[in-house]
């Protein structure tokens, strides 16, 4: 993040960014149930740690 923000404004930003990257987590899990047998799916999946 970048040091010249202002304090609120870092906040808001990291408020922001966990509220968006806990939902990625849950819907790569879902995406990871869903294709379980996809192979080629799953090794895409799979190259997408969050």
């Amino acid at each position: 993040m970048d040091s010249s923000l202002p304090e609120d404004r870092k906040d808001a930003l990291l408020k922001e960014m966990n509220a968006r990257c806990t939902n990625i987590h849950v819907v790569q899990e879902k995406l990871q149930r869903k294709y379980i047998k996809n192979k080629v799916i799953e090794l895409k999946l799979n190259t997408y740690q969050f």
